[in-house]
Protein backbone atom coordinates (compact mmCIF):
# COMPACT_ATOMS: atom_id res chain seq x y z
CA UNK A 1 0.00 0.00 0.00
CA UNK A 2 2.53 2.42 0.95
CA UNK A 3 4.28 1.52 -2.46
CA UNK A 4 0.93 2.25 -4.45
CA UNK A 5 1.03 6.15 -2.70
CA UNK A 6 4.92 6.73 -3.15
CA UNK A 7 6.18 9.66 -5.46
CA UNK A 8 6.29 6.00 -8.05
CA UNK A 9 3.93 4.36 -7.00
CA UNK A 10 0.35 3.86 -9.20
CA UNK A 11 -1.85 7.06 -7.60
CA UNK A 12 0.93 9.38 -8.11
CA UNK A 13 1.63 8.88 -11.24
CA UNK A 14 -2.26 9.03 -12.65
CA UNK A 15 -2.08 12.10 -10.75
CA UNK A 16 1.00 13.41 -12.02
CA UNK A 17 -0.51 12.63 -15.92
CA UNK A 18 -3.98 14.31 -14.88
CA UNK A 19 -2.21 17.73 -13.30
CA UNK A 20 -0.31 17.31 -17.13
CA UNK A 21 -3.59 17.35 -18.98
CA UNK A 22 -4.71 20.15 -17.05
CA UNK A 23 -1.72 22.23 -17.25
CA UNK A 24 -0.89 21.73 -20.94
CA UNK A 25 -4.61 22.49 -22.06
CA UNK A 26 -4.07 25.76 -19.98
CA UNK A 27 -1.37 26.51 -22.09
CA UNK A 28 -3.19 25.57 -25.50
CA UNK A 29 -5.83 27.46 -24.29
CA UNK A 30 -3.80 30.50 -23.09
CA UNK A 31 -1.58 30.80 -26.13
CA UNK A 32 -4.71 30.46 -28.53
CA UNK A 33 -6.26 33.39 -27.25
CA UNK A 34 -4.48 36.01 -29.65
CA UNK A 35 -6.38 33.84 -32.72
CA UNK A 36 -3.19 33.81 -34.59
CA UNK A 37 -0.97 31.95 -32.15
CA UNK A 38 -3.24 28.91 -32.83
CA UNK A 39 -1.09 26.87 -34.80
CA UNK A 40 2.12 27.69 -32.88
CA UNK A 41 -0.50 26.46 -29.53
CA UNK A 42 -1.71 23.20 -31.73
CA UNK A 43 1.76 22.48 -32.79
CA UNK A 44 3.22 22.72 -29.18
CA UNK A 45 0.26 21.15 -27.31
CA UNK A 46 0.85 17.80 -29.99
CA UNK A 47 4.60 18.13 -29.40
CA UNK A 48 4.44 18.50 -25.26
CA UNK A 49 1.63 15.59 -25.22
CA UNK A 50 4.19 13.34 -26.87
CA UNK A 51 6.80 14.46 -24.87
CA UNK A 52 5.35 14.50 -21.71
CA UNK A 53 2.15 12.56 -21.15
CA UNK A 54 3.58 9.25 -23.49
CA UNK A 55 7.53 9.09 -23.43
CA UNK A 56 7.79 10.86 -19.90
CA UNK A 57 10.37 12.95 -20.47
CA UNK A 58 10.28 16.76 -19.74
CA UNK A 59 8.08 18.89 -18.10
CA UNK A 60 4.84 20.93 -19.35
CA UNK A 61 5.49 24.38 -19.19
CA UNK A 62 9.46 23.81 -20.54
CA UNK A 63 8.45 21.61 -23.10
CA UNK A 64 5.09 23.39 -24.15
CA UNK A 65 7.26 26.58 -24.88
CA UNK A 66 10.03 25.29 -26.35
CA UNK A 67 7.85 23.89 -29.20
CA UNK A 68 5.82 27.17 -28.93
CA UNK A 69 8.85 29.16 -29.76
CA UNK A 70 10.55 26.89 -32.25
CA UNK A 71 7.52 26.14 -34.31
CA UNK A 72 6.17 29.56 -34.08
CA UNK A 73 6.60 31.22 -38.05
CA UNK A 74 5.81 28.01 -39.92
CA UNK A 75 2.63 26.89 -37.53
CA UNK A 76 1.68 30.59 -37.49
CA UNK A 77 1.60 30.55 -41.19
CA UNK A 78 0.05 27.47 -41.85
CA UNK A 79 -2.56 28.39 -39.08
CA UNK A 80 -3.87 31.67 -41.69
CA UNK A 81 -4.13 29.33 -44.39
CA UNK A 82 -6.31 26.94 -42.29
CA UNK A 83 -7.98 30.06 -40.88
CA UNK A 84 -9.09 31.88 -44.12
CA UNK A 85 -10.83 28.57 -45.80
CA UNK A 86 -12.48 28.17 -41.88
CA UNK A 87 -13.37 31.19 -42.33
CA UNK A 88 -15.04 30.82 -46.25
CA UNK A 89 -16.69 28.15 -44.97
CA UNK A 90 -17.74 29.10 -41.87
CA UNK A 91 -19.70 32.66 -43.57
CA UNK A 92 -21.28 30.69 -46.52
CA UNK A 93 -22.98 28.34 -44.01
CA UNK A 94 -24.41 30.91 -42.55
CA UNK A 95 -25.39 32.77 -45.07
CA UNK A 96 -27.13 29.59 -46.61
CA UNK A 97 -28.89 28.90 -43.55
CA UNK A 98 -29.91 32.57 -42.31
CA UNK A 99 -31.14 33.59 -45.70
CA UNK A 100 -32.10 30.77 -48.19
CA UNK A 101 -32.87 27.64 -45.62
CA UNK A 102 -35.68 29.85 -44.12
CA UNK A 103 -37.18 31.06 -47.30
CA UNK A 104 -37.37 26.67 -48.66
CA UNK A 105 -35.10 26.79 -51.33
CA UNK A 106 -32.84 24.01 -52.28
CA UNK A 107 -29.83 26.01 -51.95
CA UNK A 108 -30.39 26.11 -48.47
CA UNK A 109 -30.08 22.66 -47.99
CA UNK A 110 -25.97 23.23 -49.49
CA UNK A 111 -25.25 24.43 -45.72
CA UNK A 112 -24.90 20.29 -44.95
CA UNK A 113 -22.11 19.94 -47.34
CA UNK A 114 -20.30 23.62 -45.57
CA UNK A 115 -20.57 21.59 -42.98
CA UNK A 116 -19.14 18.84 -43.53
CA UNK A 117 -16.57 20.84 -45.41
CA UNK A 118 -15.53 22.49 -42.39
CA UNK A 119 -15.33 19.40 -40.33
CA UNK A 120 -12.97 17.79 -42.89
CA UNK A 121 -11.11 20.66 -42.96
CA UNK A 122 -10.61 20.78 -39.05
CA UNK A 123 -9.40 16.89 -39.15
CA UNK A 124 -6.71 18.05 -42.04
CA UNK A 125 -5.71 20.41 -39.50
CA UNK A 126 -5.35 17.95 -36.84
CA UNK A 127 -2.74 16.39 -39.41
CA UNK A 128 -0.97 18.99 -40.56
CA UNK A 129 -0.07 20.17 -36.80
CA UNK A 130 0.50 16.54 -35.67
CA UNK A 131 2.56 16.19 -38.58
CA UNK A 132 4.42 19.41 -38.02
CA UNK A 133 5.15 18.74 -34.35
CA UNK A 134 5.85 15.28 -35.43
CA UNK A 135 8.50 16.09 -38.57
CA UNK A 136 10.70 18.77 -39.60
CA UNK A 137 9.55 19.57 -43.30
CA UNK A 138 8.78 22.70 -45.14
CA UNK A 139 5.05 24.25 -44.57
CA UNK A 140 3.88 22.88 -48.26
CA UNK A 141 4.99 19.82 -47.91
CA UNK A 142 3.53 19.19 -44.18
CA UNK A 143 0.35 20.52 -45.41
CA UNK A 144 -0.18 18.16 -48.68
CA UNK A 145 1.10 15.57 -45.99
CA UNK A 146 -1.44 16.07 -43.83
CA UNK A 147 -4.32 16.54 -46.72
CA UNK A 148 -3.06 12.98 -47.95
CA UNK A 149 -2.94 11.15 -44.51
CA UNK A 150 -6.67 12.52 -43.74
CA UNK A 151 -8.30 10.78 -46.80
CA UNK A 152 -6.04 8.26 -46.77
CA UNK A 153 -6.98 7.19 -43.52
CA UNK A 154 -10.59 7.74 -43.78
CA UNK A 155 -11.92 5.75 -40.80
CA UNK A 156 -9.56 7.36 -38.74
CA UNK A 157 -10.70 10.98 -40.07
CA UNK A 158 -13.90 10.18 -39.39
CA UNK A 159 -13.63 8.61 -35.87
CA UNK A 160 -11.70 12.27 -35.06
CA UNK A 161 -14.27 14.33 -36.75
CA UNK A 162 -16.88 12.93 -34.62
CA UNK A 163 -14.50 12.90 -31.62
CA UNK A 164 -14.08 16.38 -31.87
CA UNK A 165 -17.86 17.53 -32.57
CA UNK A 166 -18.53 15.28 -29.49
CA UNK A 167 -16.04 17.50 -27.65
CA UNK A 168 -17.44 20.61 -28.96
CA UNK A 169 -21.15 19.89 -28.19
CA UNK A 170 -19.85 18.98 -24.25
CA UNK A 171 -18.32 21.88 -23.88
CA UNK A 172 -21.47 24.22 -25.36
CA UNK A 173 -23.81 22.22 -23.35
CA UNK A 174 -22.42 20.89 -20.48
CA UNK A 175 -19.64 22.64 -19.08
CA UNK A 176 -17.03 25.16 -20.39
CA UNK A 177 -15.05 23.52 -17.53
CA UNK A 178 -13.78 20.30 -19.70
CA UNK A 179 -11.80 22.83 -22.23
CA UNK A 180 -9.29 22.45 -19.54
CA UNK A 181 -8.97 19.34 -20.39
CA UNK A 182 -10.08 17.66 -23.29
CA UNK A 183 -7.24 19.75 -25.18
CA UNK A 184 -4.45 17.69 -23.34
CA UNK A 185 -6.80 14.67 -23.15
CA UNK A 186 -7.75 14.69 -27.56
CA UNK A 187 -4.42 14.93 -28.55
CA UNK A 188 -2.88 12.68 -26.04
CA UNK A 189 -5.27 10.29 -27.87
CA UNK A 190 -4.79 11.33 -31.75
CA UNK A 191 -1.51 11.30 -31.18
CA UNK A 192 -1.58 7.53 -30.72
CA UNK A 193 -3.74 7.08 -33.54
CA UNK A 194 -1.84 9.26 -35.22
CA UNK A 195 1.82 7.67 -34.49
CA UNK A 196 0.28 4.55 -36.07
CA UNK A 197 -0.31 6.51 -39.57
CA UNK A 198 2.78 8.00 -39.48
CA UNK A 199 4.89 4.98 -39.16
CA UNK A 200 3.98 4.01 -42.55
CA UNK A 201 5.52 7.08 -44.25
CA UNK A 202 8.44 6.99 -42.19
CA UNK A 203 11.65 5.57 -43.70
CA UNK A 204 13.35 2.32 -42.63
CA UNK A 205 15.97 4.25 -40.15
CA UNK A 206 13.36 6.44 -38.43
CA UNK A 207 11.03 3.29 -37.71
CA UNK A 208 13.81 1.75 -35.85
CA UNK A 209 14.91 4.83 -34.06
CA UNK A 210 11.19 5.60 -33.19
CA UNK A 211 10.67 1.89 -31.81
CA UNK A 212 14.01 2.14 -29.77
CA UNK A 213 12.53 5.33 -28.28
CA UNK A 214 9.80 3.26 -27.23
CA UNK A 215 11.31 0.70 -25.47
CA UNK A 216 13.83 3.24 -23.43
CA UNK A 217 10.02 5.09 -22.38
CA UNK A 218 8.82 1.91 -21.04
Amino acid sequence: MAKFFSYEGRFSQVINKAVDIVVISFLWLLCCLPVFTVGASTTALFTAVRQVLRENRGYSFRNFFAAFKSNFKQSTGIWMIFFAILFVLTADRLILVNMFLPTGSWIGSLHIVFTILTFYVAVWAVYTFAYAARFEQDWKGVMKNGAILSIVCLPWSLLMAVMLSLGVWVVVNISPIYTFIFPAAYAWIFSIILERVFRRIMTEEDREKVEEEDKLNK
